[in-house]
């Protein structure tokens, strides 16, 4: 009972003070104040995100990329694909290195990985996985050989 009278009192203390202009004022400031903050959001974020998209251009114009790094941007969509795995990674910018290097490690991941991941899963995913975190090891392991 005591809740409905202080709320009457607040009422009765708000038409008293502001009138009747204090019913419309009232939600006109709180509408322009959700207004305004969603407006600031957006413009914070529009800028933020102009900052960014600057600094990763200019990363992307200054980095020098290899091969295999530059065709693995140019078919990043087939990662959504279901063979997200297909060998197009160069790991050394040579075709005759590649293909050896290729052939090394598919028969270290037939020998010591696929042995004992077939008792687990007949799925292939994790080898491939292995295979492909290898490769970029190795491109990575290249391009420091020749930067240093």
């Amino acid at each position: 009972m005591s809740n409905r009278l202080y709320i009457l009192l607040a009422v009765v203390l708000f038409l008293a003070t502001f009138g009747s202009t204090g019913l419309i004022v009232l939600p006109a400031s709180i509408l322009c104040f959700v207004a305004g903050f969603l407006y600031i959001f957006y413009q914070t974020g529009h800028e933020k995100h102009d900052e960014i998209a600057g600094i990763l251009s200019e990363n992307l114009q200054k980095g020098k990329l290899s091969a295999g790094i530059e065709a693995l941007l140019k078919n990043g969509k087939r990662l959504k694909e279901q063979n997200q795995y297909v060998e197009v990674h160069s790991m050394c910018n040579s075709p005759q290195l590649d293909l050896v290097l290729e052939q090394i490690l598919g028969n270290i991941t037939r020998d010591y990985v696929g042995f004992w991941y077939k008792t687990l899963s007949n799925d292939n995913i994790f080898e491939q996985s292995l295979k492909r975190t290898s490769r970029r090891s190795i491109a990575s392991l290249t391009q420091w050989c020749v930067a240093h």
